[in-house]
């Protein structure tokens, strides 16, 4: 090779070095401009999904609050229903009790009417009417009175101070005390009306 063509295609070691820095320079460049970019993508990709979590946490808490605001309500209704039920089976206990109230009387006064009938049939009604009425007026000295044909049956009942009488006046299944403290007339009729209204007082009270 000719000394001359050699040295032309010489680079200087000055071109050179500055070449070298130049490009350098353009990597450092371009470098920074991708990190540059790269920390401006990840701020924005951060800002970005903290935006969506707070949107999506936002969702998130209106979802429960509608969510619990519907059971709310159905507790709600479901509490209403209850208080209805239980309104209604206490009426309907009430008017149970009431009736079996009235049921129960209304066997005891057949019961009563039943052991009456037995001592009617027997002889030994006007007995127990007159006994009761002797316990009941204690004043004496006393005159029991009863109708004539009723007088056999009670005149095992004479005790000092208490005379008896018949008097065909009074009907049959009467009898009536005379004494201090005035008169005072009864029959098994008018005790057992007088019984059959405290049973039906006794039942209502107890409703």
């Amino acid at each position: 090779m000719a000394p001359g063509l050699a040295a032309s295609k010489a680079v200087p070691d000055g071109e050179e070095t500055e070449a070298a820095c130049v490009l350098n320079e353009s990597e450092e460049e371009t470098k920074r401009i991708f990190d540059e970019a790269r920390q401006e993508g990840f701020k924005q990709g951060m800002a970005d999904a903290e935006a969506r979590i707070h949107r999506e946490v936002e969702m998130a808490e209106q979802a429960l609050i509608k969510k619990h605001e519907q059971r709310g309500l159905k507790l709600e209704e479901t509490l209403g229903r209850m208080d209805k039920l239980l309104s209604s089976m206490q009426d309907t206990l009430a008017q149970r009790e009431s009736l079996l109230d009235a049921e129960v009387a209304d066997l005891a006064y057949a019961a009563v009417c039943r052991l009456l009938g037995t001592w009617q049939a027997d002889g030994r009604l006007i007995v127990k009417l007159c006994e009761a009425v002797v316990a009941e007026y204690r004043h004496r000295p006393a005159i029991l009175r009863v109708n004539t044909n009723d007088l056999p049956l009670v005149a095992d009942l004479r005790r000092q101070e208490l005379r008896i009488e018949g008097d065909p006046a009074l009907p049959p299944g009467c009898c009536r005390m005379e004494g201090p403290a005035g008169d005072y007339e009864t029959s098994m009729e008018f005790r057992l009306q007088s019984l059959k209204e405290a049973l039906k007082a006794g039942g209502e009270a107890a409703s």
